[in-house]
């Protein structure tokens, strides 16, 4: 739906635009908004890990940094039970 697409653009655009000492930082916030569309059903977990895994990439950050980052971030989010 319209708000979801925006709001997932304006995410990433965020982390698209990164610089080079806050890249992890924010692909972790990045994730973390995610995760809370995610918990509220207004987001596929499959596709926000799949779309933050690709713009981390862009970025310049390593296949296993992405991966490790985008984890702890909605394992935090999970388990605070968090929905933003």
């Amino acid at each position: 739906d319209g708000p979801v697409y925006n709001q997932v653009t304006g995410i990433l655009g965020k982390l698209l635009a990164a610089g080079n000492h806050n890249r992890n930082n924010l692909l972790y916030w990045s994730a973390g908004k995610f995760s809370g569309m995610v918990a509220a059903g207004r987001l596929d977990e499959a596709a926000a890990r799949k779309m933050l895994t690709g713009a981390g990439l862009q970025i310049g950050l390593r296949p296993a940094e992405v991966a490790a980052t985008i984890a702890s971030a909605l394992a935090v989010r999970t388990a605070a039970g968090s929905v933003g």
